[in-house]
């Protein structure tokens, strides 16, 4: 009877359970506390707490779950008049229920004779007390009928034909809620009486004060009350069969051996109580039905674990949603076949981590015997191991390839017991198996009886299902729908394949063919990571073995090596060769990882030229071959062939590849889309990106992050990222263009294209901001690539000055005091031109005379004439900036007097020597020579301040880089070897000259000139050349993916834009409306948010300044806080120093909010604003929407 123990200590660990309501589906549940059962209730009937009526209502039908106290006899009436402690149906509550119904009233004087005990008792309950206040009154089915809750019939009795929830009304169970004006209610004393669990210890202390005579419980050994009147509704609520009865008075039951039912079997009244409440609670949590046979598993820590008779795609499915997420780093343990079920195999090792060596799994079956008698068919135990063992052998001996009913994805493994049941006995029903007749219906009782012991226990498969499977498979002819014959013909495979290895110990294995469609080939390639991860792991531990080994060999050893340090250099050189390596297989290992959620998107068959069969290429984020170096199962969207998918439809085709150009034929192409390796869809394209795919993506809600666009880049663009011969590609792209992703897709493909030369640490991105870097960050990464380094230019020109002043503004700051002053802007313009930059550069050479003061040098008996120095300056060293000059004739002299007194100076010597020769320099300081030059050129100079007072204005930063950077040696950037500069038409003259001066490299330079965030737009297209010189690329990207054609066509007239394709993907209307003042605008704001909060991720209030943004903010802030003030809201301020992009409500600038998208744009404007700045921060806050745009004007 080890199973009584199991549910007594179920019971008492679930404590906290007791009485809370639970659901499976739909199906309420509980925990039930001793003497109490679940009823379905009718009516709810509201009192106060001196037992006066308030109202009383129908109820609902997802709400008729009740708790109610049941005496020995109450709990397990059929007939008689047994009534129930305090809540019942009508004739026992209802004082005048004969009034308005043909009965005795003998119910009523039996219960509230019953009730008043109770109630005089020394374990009254409150609310006991109110109920019995009340219904002593003989009011209550009068009080129904006033509140219209019991209809009357024309002879003003109990309507009979009328039902609440299909129950009639003569028999409605009701129940109490008490109101108290004294007691607040609370989680453990709340008004609902079946909730209270205060009334529900009171009945429970009552009722134990109430069991005087004891008896020895054999299902316990200890002294109780004995029950012989055991609970019912065991399998399910209108279950009237008993699995405990004693109640045969003739003696027939027991005849011949026992003299009475006392020495027959005696349980405990309490113990019957937890058992049974244990149990019930078990089967409608985790109960399996099987027409009439019940059957409940469960682990004795109450850990989740696999049920036996699912199949095993539902098990790996089970376990991910129980747990959300899986980790990464375990090795995912796989059998030998082609196609293994990953998920099921993770599930396995994820149960098998949670369980102990000691823990055991349990399960329980019963049938009913009679109507009014349960049995119990199985009583099985288990250790959970074992159990997790067996479960892993029954799906491995029966793996075979399975279609599931209702879903497109096959899956490896077994099907489930009712889904063999089905195929073996079934009959198509709605394009289905099933079995449809009610005598048959008991072949799933069956089929389950006789599969348990073989999942279970391990035994052999039975030989008459084996057969049947293969009769089955053996008659296609017989199947109107190939699928159901398709069905039976894997399960035959299962069966024979699991009985030959119990048998023959024959290893059968699924094979698969290369042609086959893309769900059956991601089920090859999903095994084929799966092998390739847990290889490379064994790699990974192996080198870091080898790597520990070599260091401890060279530990061990280094006192005795050779002299010359030979064997050294080969042991460093092995160290950095293995710690290369495993290197790479991290590197790998991470690829693979991320290709298990989505291994590939395409796939293009082409014939080449002179050949009959088409080679079939799968592309995917990088390659996967079975083995290192053999033919890929899946290309790298970067490698040559996979052009083919990109640039060309049906028909004649080539690709360029380093061997030379191959041509041939494009005979199929196919896209698909897949999910955490489940296939969403695929299908056949004539064309090269269908516009329904592409319309799908771009209509599809907007991300926290820029998404990849791997799987839908068009020619247009394919040109661009495959272009390595330009050494300096620009790229004017219009808003939505997808020029940001191009360029960092042309980063990605340059790294694969040349991975010998160029790494992930020589990129650099010059990003607006920092929240736009974090929106971009993980798209070299989902690529298979490193992220590179991220900085905006102004952040870089910082560090820069970090010796020349304190602090600087940055352009923000710049935009800021143009919306105030309008003509600020021109300064700015001004200073950053190239007019200006040749005035500083003719300012440069007029220094090289008035900011000397030359004199002799003496050191130690050494002496440097001025003359000489002068020599020095102006010819030897003049190819060195002017400011730095003097460090090399230092330098000279210092080598001079090394070698005139044949030693090395010290450190200290060398500086003070260089100091003497910096001083002959009136000033190296670029603030006070930058002051000079402003004065001369008739601008106003700047304050003359030490250094940690300086602040440079945004419009003095890069002149002053620029003189800097002209008169000092100042520290290469040779590291890196391509840079990404976003946002060009952002940029000056003087900053772009800057960047060739920094960057001596490749670039990928893009923007769009109608986003200029200035009053007129700024075309670098145009002077570009003079600076890069003629031999840069230059390409237009002029059609528009983001915006909806309404939201395109409102931006594009802001601006005038008159030369931009439009996708066709169509949405609301653009709203425009005008508000008095600003809170009413955000009112409307806060107002259509909440209608889209659930449809959007991602949505933005756009405002013209940042005083105007931050109060808008707060003014929301606050307003939520009103409206809700426990609620939790995704509103964001978005401000220069922010870094992240979030989800939510995000508040900022029109000029914060560039480069970025969002679901849905609120902006809003002053109405008389007509100003050039404000219709570019209007047009920027249009296109940044995605699927809705509000535009509101306010007056004031």
């Amino acid at each position: 009877m080890s199973y009584v123990n199991e549910l007594l200590q179920i019971y008492d660990r679930n404590q906290d359970k007791i009485g809370v309501i639970e659901y499976r589906g739909d199906t309420p549940y509980t925990l039930l506390p001793p003497f109490h059962t679940t009823v379905t209730a009718q009516i709810t009937v509201t009192i106060d707490q001196n037992g006066t009526f308030m109202r009383a209502e129908r109820v609902e039908a997802n709400d008729k779950m009740t708790i109610i106290p049941v005496s020995e006899k109450s709990g397990s009436r059929t007939a008689g008049k047994e009534p129930h402690p305090l809540c019942d149906n009508l004739r026992y509550l209802a004082g005048d229920y004969p009034e308005y119904y043909k009965d005795d009233g003998s119910c009523f004087s039996l219960y509230i004779e019953q009730l008043q005990k109770w109630e005089q008792s020394g374990f009254c309950h409150e609310k006991v007390k109110a109920i019995y206040q009340y219904l002593k009154k003989k009011t209550l089915l009068h009080d129904l009928v006033c509140a219209d809750v019991i209809r009357l019939d024309e002879k003003n009795q109990i309507d009979e034909k009328e039902k609440i929830q299909t129950i009639p009304q003569p028999k409605a169970f009701v129940r109490f809620i008490i109101r108290s004006a004294m007691i607040q209610p609370d989680d453990n004393c709340p008004d609902e009486c079946w909730k209270d669990r205060t009334l529900q210890e009171s009945y429970i202390a009552y009722t134990r004060e109430q069991q005087k005579e004891k008896g020895l419980c054999y299902l316990t050994g200890n002294r109780e009350t004995i029950s012989y009147l055991h609970p019912k509704k065991i399998r399910n609520e209108g279950d009237g069969a008993k699995l405990i009865s004693a109640n045969d008075s003739q003696n027939f039951t027991y005849r011949g051996r026992f003299s009475n039912k006392e020495e027959a079997f005696a349980v405990g009244s309490e113990t019957s109580q937890k058992m049974h409440n244990t149990l019930k609670w078990l089967i409608r949590k985790q109960g399996t039905f099987f027409h009439t046979l019940t059957l409940v598993t469960w682990e004795s820590e109450s850990l989740r674990m696999p049920a036996w008779e699912k199949d095993t795609d539902t098990i790996g499915e089970e376990y991910e949603s129980s747990l959300s997420s899986w980790d990464d780093e375990e090795e995912i343990e796989i059998d030998e076949n082609p196609i293994s079920a990953r998920e099921f195999y993770q599930a396995l090792r994820g149960y098998g981590k949670r369980v102990n060596q000691t823990s055991m799994m349990y399960l329980l079956g019963f049938d009913a015997a009679t109507p009014g008698r349960l049995a119990m068919v199985e009583d099985k135990a288990l250790n959970a191991l074992q159990y997790l063992e067996n479960i892993k052998k029954w799906h491995e001996e029966c793996g075979w390839l399975h279609k599931k009913e209702g879903k497109k994805d096959s899956f490896y493994g077994m099907v489930g017991v009712r889904d063999i049941a089905n195929i073996l006995y079934g009959t198509e029903n709605r394009g289905a198996l099933e079995i449809i007749d009610e005598n048959g219906k008991k072949l799933y009782a069956e089929v389950a009886r006789r599969l348990l012991p073989c999942i279970w226990n391990g035994q052999h498969i039975p030989y008459d299902y084996v057969q049947k499977a293969v009769d089955k498979a053996s008659m296609p002819l017989c199947y109107k729908e190939r699928k159901n014959w398709e069905r039976a013909l894997t399960l035959a495979c299962s069966m024979v394949k699991k009985q030959r290895k119990e048998k023959n110990k024959e290893e059968w294995s699924v094979a698969l063919d290369r042609q086959e469609n893309g769900r059956d080939y991601l089920q090859y390639v999903l095994n084929c990571l799966c092998t390739r991860l847990a290889q490379i792991d064994q790699a990974i531990l192996e080198g870091e073995k080898e790597v520990e080994d070599m260091h401890e060999y060279y530990w061990e050893n280094y006192t005795e090596m050779d002299e010359y340090g030979y064997e050294n250099y080969d042991n460093q050189q092995a160290l950095f060769h293995q710690m290369h390596a495993n290197e790479e297989q991290f590197f790998l290992r991470k690829r693979f990882k991320k290709m298990l959620d989505s291994p590939f998107f395409g796939r293009v068959d082409f014939v080449y030229d002179g050949d009959d069969e088409p080679e079939i290429f799968y592309i995917g984020i990088g390659n996967l071959s079975e083995t290192a170096g053999h033919r890929p199962l899946v290309y790298d969207w970067r490698a040559p062939v996979s052009g083919l998918f990109y640039d060309y439809d049906k028909g004649p085709a080539a690709y360029e590849a380093p061997s030379g150009t191959f041509s041939g034929e494009v005979v199929s192409k196919w896209q698909y889309k897949i999910r955490r390796g489940k296939m969403i869809y695929e299908f056949e394209s004539d064309v090269k990106i269908d516009d329904e795919i592409l319309g799908a993506e771009l209509g599809s809600k907007g991300e926290v992050q820029l998404k990849n666009i791997v799987r839908t880049i068009q020619k247009e663009q394919n040109a661009i990222i495959r272009n390595t011969k330009d050494r300096i590609m620009v790229i004017q792209g219009a808003a939505g263009s997808g020029k940001t992703s191009v360029a960092l897709h042309r980063i990605a493909y340059l790294l694969y294209h040349d991975r010998e030369n160029l790494k992930s640490s020589n990129i650099l991105v010059l990003s607006p901001n920092g929240v736009f870097a974090d929106y971009i960050s993980h798209i070299l990464p989902e690529l298979g690539e490193e992220n590179i380094r991220e900085m905006s230019f102004d952040l870089f020109a910082y560090r820069e000055l970090k010796g020349i002043a304190a602090d600087c503004e940055d352009r923000y700051d710049q935009i800021e005091r143009v919306i105030i002053c309008p003509e600020s802007q021109e300064l700015c313009r001004k200073k950053q031109s190239a007019e200006f930059a040749g005035k500083l550069d003719a300012f440069m050479l007029g220094m090289e005379d008035d900011l000397m003061n030359f004199k002799d040098v003496e050191y130690k008996g050494c002496i440097l004439k001025e003359k000489e120095i002068i020599d020095l300056f102006y010819f030897k060293f003049l190819d060195i900036p002017l400011l730095s000059r003097m460090e090399a004739v230092a330098e000279y002299f210092i080598d001079q007097v090394e070698t005139l007194r044949n030693r090395d100076l010290a450190d200290e010597e060398k500086e003070e020597l260089t100091e003497r020769f910096q001083q002959m320099y009136e000033t190296r300081d670029c603030y006070i020579l930058y002051s000079r030059f402003l004065e001369q050129e008739g601008y106003k100079a700047l304050p003359r301040l030490p250094l940690e007072k300086r602040k440079l204005r945004y419009e003095d930063v890069y002149p002053i880089l620029y003189l800097k950077y002209s008169l000092f040696r100042c520290k290469g950037h040779h590291g890196i070897k391509h840079v990404v500069v976003d946002e060009m038409q952002d940029y000056s003259w003087i900053q772009f000259v800057l960047l060739k001066k920094l960057f001596p490299c490749k670039m990928t330079i893009l923007g769009d000139k109608a986003q200029t965030m200035e009053e007129q737009q700024q075309d670098v297209l145009k002077f570009l050349p003079k600076i890069f010189g003629r031999d840069i690329r230059k390409i237009v990207m002029n059609r528009s993916y983001r915006n909806t054609m309404e939201i395109a066509q409102y931006a594009n007239r802001l601006t005038g834009v008159s030369d931009i394709e439009l996708f066709d993907r169509h949405g609301d209307a653009v709203e425009e409306m005008q508000f008095k003042n600003l809170h009413t605008a955000l009112d409307r704001v806060l107002e259509k948010w909440e209608q889209k909060r659930e449809d959007y991720e991602t949505e933005a209030l756009v405002l013209f300044t940042e005083r105007e943004a931050e109060h808008a903010f707060l003014y929301l802030e606050e307003k939520l806080r009103t409206l809700d003030p426990d609620g939790e809201y995704q509103l964001t301020y978005m401000n220069r120093d922010s870094q992240n992009f979030k989800k939510g409500l995000t508040v900022t600038t029109f000029y914060l909010a560039k480069g970025l998208e969002f679901d849905q744009v609120f902006g809003v404007f002053h109405a008389e604003d007509n100003s050039g700045l404000a219709a570019q921060a209007r047009y920027i806050t249009a296109t940044r929407a995605l699927h809705e745009l509000h535009m509101y004007d306010v007056e004031d």
